[in-house]
């Protein structure tokens, strides 16, 4: 029985945790896709090194 009470927990805490992700999107909505890579990411530039 008292492993039936535990699973019944467990599905129910992960029903309410994607429940409340799912009412975060809605609120603030999705996190945007960028277009090519990071977006956010600033260009480095690559210089050999030599000794």
């Amino acid at each position: 029985m008292n492993d039936l009470i535990v699973l019944i927990l467990t599905v129910v805490f992960f029903g309410v945790a994607v429940a409340y992700v799912g009412l975060c999107d809605r609120i603030i909505g999705p996190d945007p896709e960028p277009a090519d890579g990071d977006a956010d990411a600033p260009e480095v530039e690559v210089e050999a090194v030599t000794a």
